[in-house]
């Protein structure tokens, strides 16, 4: 199964198009089931998506929503991802949705596996819908290049959903541990947007494509396998 890279002139443009399609992505999965789940990345970018996803007439009570990855600080710090998707998804007519958070108020990521696995063991992985960003550096989620922990997260045998992860070295704009969904948690979507802007994702993106080494950039992962249909939507 092939991944789609679609380019647009402008990101008005990309987050319409995009909101659009993930309406619709959820519209079709309710209509095979009675229930879905919606993954959803932290950052920047994903805000006008979401915001725009908040005001959608769906039957929000029916949908469950999760995160790609957690940074492990308390809802209420202004990077938690919990706290920015609470802010630009559950409102508007996504109020009803359940969410399901990552952050379970223990000290560190390695203390709440046990715990966060068994939240997530109640998400309707079967029936699931993702949409992700990709950092400059081809991490995906919290899969970031050489993660302590990276092996096992990466391991498409891996029967646990969400680990905790270290990038090392810490980002600076971000110098927290994380708790991620691992890799085969993500690619039981049925189907994965990735959604990037500029330029210099434009380059990451190409730099994954001509590359096998999911260790150096994760997202290869996800664009190189066949089983679950990604598509790619950037804008300058």
């Amino acid at each position: 199964m092939a991944c789609q890279l679609r380019q647009f002139a402008d990101r008005e443009t990309l987050y319409e198009t995009v909101s659009s399609a993930l309406y619709a992505e959820l519209t079709l999965a309710l209509d095979k089931h009675d229930s879905t789940g919606f993954v959803v990345p932290g950052g920047k970018t994903p805000v006008a998506v979401l915001q725009r996803i908040s005001a959608m007439a769906l039957p929000w009570s029916n949908i469950t929503v999760t995160l790609t990855d957690e940074r492990w600080v308390k809802p209420a710090h202004q990077a938690s991802n919990e706290g920015m998707v609470r802010q630009s998804l559950l409102q508007n007519s996504a109020r009803p949705a359940r969410f399901m958070p990552i952050y379970t108020g223990d000290e560190t990521p390695e203390q709440a596996e046990v715990i966060c696995n068994d939240r997530l063991s109640a998400f309707p992985w079967h029936n699931m819908i993702c949409i992700s960003g990709m950092g400059d550096d081809g991490h995906i989620a919290s899969l970031f290049p050489h993660n302590k922990g990276l092996e096992k997260a990466i391991n498409l045998q891996e029967k646990r959903v969400c680990l905790a992860q270290t990038p090392d070295p810490l980002p600076p704009q971000a110098p927290y541990k994380r708790m991620t969904l691992t890799l085969p948690a993500l690619l039981s979507a049925r189907k994965i947007y990735l959604v990037i802007v500029g330029k210099g994702k434009l380059e990451t993106l190409e730099r994954a494509e001509h590359g096998d080494d999911v260790h150096e950039m994760p997202v290869r992962g996800v664009l190189r396998q066949t089983n679950t249909e990604v598509q790619v939507f950037w804008a300058p």
